[in-house]
């Protein structure tokens, strides 16, 4: 009870998200086209309640987390249903909202699952294969593990999202180093959320109740950050003066790299997604509060496949959109 009084909590931390209001800006040229959907409301195949973390694995199969009805489901690059497992409980290849999800190069798929405070870790079609973690805030325990992304050396690198911080672990699971603490001060968190390892190796980190994106070399030295605080969510004069402007974010929560090195980030609560050059330069934006296409209403997920096409977890339509760059 004491684990998911915490996810409870985590939770509580990112929902004001749902109460802000989407933002349509102008649309500037050459955004992401709206290719289709896939999903809706519902427990059955292909159905979800509130999609979260996304994954691409072999063959382009995209991995999707059904974050209410305690499972992952996968679909080929079009989004036909291909398979699931999970349901709820805490045995092995079970789960309590799952939330980060992320593939090595052999194709197996990494699940925070946070409910249940640990990482599970299984082949492409859903075979059990390793779990490591429990609650707690020593080195290797979580309180809330939430965005995962795995290296080319197959290190696994983890937000721990009430830990305010981000742990890294071998393929087997060992606890090898981390970083962060906190707070509002370069290198430290308030809820750190997606994860993503950009071509060079450095890390980009979602710092999401700081509204801003961190990035650090693989050992966890600062580097660099942009994003910041505004007015209008804090109030006091701290940070800019609209969480909706070019750049900014209010709640970002996914976040994922390009064939070219630009970087795309999942601006929650603005109900948009932005790109970026690798060094934080803003190049664009797109979508707005809505349920039509190319609408969101609190997408959290994103991953982009061998073909260039995006893909979003629009959270609370139930659903995952597809993009062409």
């Amino acid at each position: 009870m004491r684990r998911q009084s915490w996810l409870k909590l985590a939770l509580l931390l990112l929902i004001f998200a749902v109460a802000l209001p989407g933002i349509a800006g102008q649309t500037p040229p050459a955004v992401p086209q709206f290719v289709a959907s896939f999903g809706h409301l519902g427990h059955g195949p292909g159905e979800f309640r509130q999609t979260w973390g996304l994954a691409i694995g072999v063959n382009d199969r995209i991995y999707v987390g059904d974050f209410f009805n305690h499972r992952v489901e996968y679909f080929d690059p079009d989004g036909s249903y291909l398979g699931q497992w999970g349901g709820v409980g805490s045995a092995a290849g079970r789960f309590i909202s799952p939330v980060g999800l992320a593939t090595d190069q052999a194709g197996n798929v990494y699940v925070a699952d946070s409910g249940n405070t640990r990482i599970q870790v299984f082949d492409p079609d859903g075979k059990f294969l390793r779990q490591w973690g429990r609650f707690g805030q020593g080195p290797g325990q979580f309180k809330a593990p939430w965005g995962l992304a795995v290296d080319s050396q197959g290190q696994v690198y983890v937000t721990d999202l009430l830990n305010n911080r981000v742990q890294v672990f071998d393929p087997a699971g060992k606890f090898l180093r981390g970083w962060g603490e906190q707070g509002n001060g370069e290198g430290q968190f308030v809820g750190p959320t997606g994860i993503a390892i950009a071509p060079d190796g450095n890390i980009y980190v979602v710092d999401s109740l700081n509204s801003r994106v961190q990035v650090f070399t693989p050992t966890g030295r600062f580097l660099f950050k942009w994003g910041s605080l505004c007015d209008q969510v804090l109030g006091g004069g701290r940070g800019c003066r609209d969480a909706s402007g070019d750049g900014q974010f209010a709640s970002p929560w996914g976040i994922a790299f390009d064939a070219q090195g630009d970087l795309y980030v999942v601006d929650t609560a603005n109900k948009r997604i932005e790109k970026f050059d690798a060094q934080g330069n803003f190049l664009l934006k797109w979508g707005h509060r809505g349920t039509g296409e190319g609408e969101f209403d609190n997408p959290t997920g994103i991953a982009i496949n061998s073909a260039g096409r995006i893909y979003i977890a629009d959270g609370v339509n139930n659903r995952v959109q597809i993009f062409t760059p």
